[in-house]
C-alpha cells in the first residue's frame, strides 16, 4: 500500500458498480475518504462494509463534494476514481511506486481515459479524453468561482501528462441518459452533446457489424 496517497471518491446511486471501486481501493490504499450523496439505493450500506472514512452529503454538484473531501485529506496526494472507471495495470504500478519527492514541481497527474461502451473501445468525439485522477492535497475545484458548467475541472497549474490509462465503462443507454441531463442543465451545449451521441452510435454500429 502507498501511504502517501488517499483514495477519494464521490458516489450517488452506484450500488450496482461501487464494489469494484472499493475492492480495488481496499487493496491499494490504507486511507480512503468516500462521500455518498443522497442515494435511493444501497450505495451507503455497501460503502460502510469497507474500512474507510464515509461521509454523507446532500445532493450537490460532484465538485462541491470533492472540495469538501480535500479538506479532510492528510496525505500529500490523492487518487480519484468514478464508479464506472478501472485503472490499467500500468496505472496501478505507477500508484504502487509513486514517490511524492519525484513530483515536487507538479500538482496533478492526468491519465488517458479509454472509453468502453457496450463492450467496445469507442472514440466517439473524444479523441483526446484526459482526466486528472491524481491531485496534490491543496488542489481545489472551486465550482462557485468557475461558474455554472457541467464539467468543472480542478484548478491545476503544473500537471504531469501521463501516458498511462484508465478504462471508462458505460452503456449506450447511460450515454444517452447523461446527455439528456447535460442538455437540461446547459441547453447551449445541445448540438455538441447530440453530435457526441451520434458519433458513438455510428462507431458502435460499425464495430458491431465487423
Amino acid at each position: 500500500m502507498n501511504n502517501n496517497i488517499t483514495f477519494c471518491a464521490v458516489y450517488r446511486n452506484e450500488a450496482q458498480r461501487v464494489r469494484m471501486n472499493l475492492d480495488f481501493a481496499n487493496e491499494m490504499f490504507s486511507r480512503k475518504i468516500i462521500v455518498v450523496q443522497e442515494s435511493d439505493d444501497d450505495t451507503l450500506k455497501i460503502c460502510q462494509d469497507y474500512p474507510a472514512k464515509i461521509i454523507q452529503r446532500p445532493s450537490e454538484s460532484p465538485e462541491e463534494s470533492k472540495d469538501y473531501i480535500m479538506e479532510q485529506v492528510e496525505t500529500p496526494w490523492t487518487f480519484w476514481l468514478d464508479a464506472d472507471e478501472v485503472p490499467s495495470i500500468s496505472t496501478i504500478s505507477f500508484l504502487e511506486m509513486f514517490d511524492p519527492l519525484l513530483m515536487e514541481d507538479k500538482d496533478a497527474v492526468s491519465f488517458r481515459r479509454i472509453n468502453y461502451i457496450d463492450g467496445f473501445t469507442i472514440v466517439g468525439g473524444q479523441e483526446n479524453d484526459r482526466q486528472f485522477r491524481m491531485l496534490r492535497k491543496d488542489v481545489r475545484w472551486k465550482p462557485k468561482e468557475q461558474g455554472r458548467r457541467i464539467h468543472i475541472h480542478p484548478l491545476v497549474k503544473n500537471p504531469y501528462i501521463s501516458q498511462r490509462c484508465i478504462f471508462h465503462h458505460r452503456t449506450l443507454e447511460k450515454v444517452e441518459r447523461q446527455t439528456e441531463r447535460w442538455n437540461s442543465l446547459e441547453p447551449q451545449t445541445k448540438d455538441v452533446c447530440d453530435k457526441y451521441v451520434a458519433d458513438v452510435k455510428k462507431e458502435l454500429c460499425l464495430k458491431k457489424s465487423q
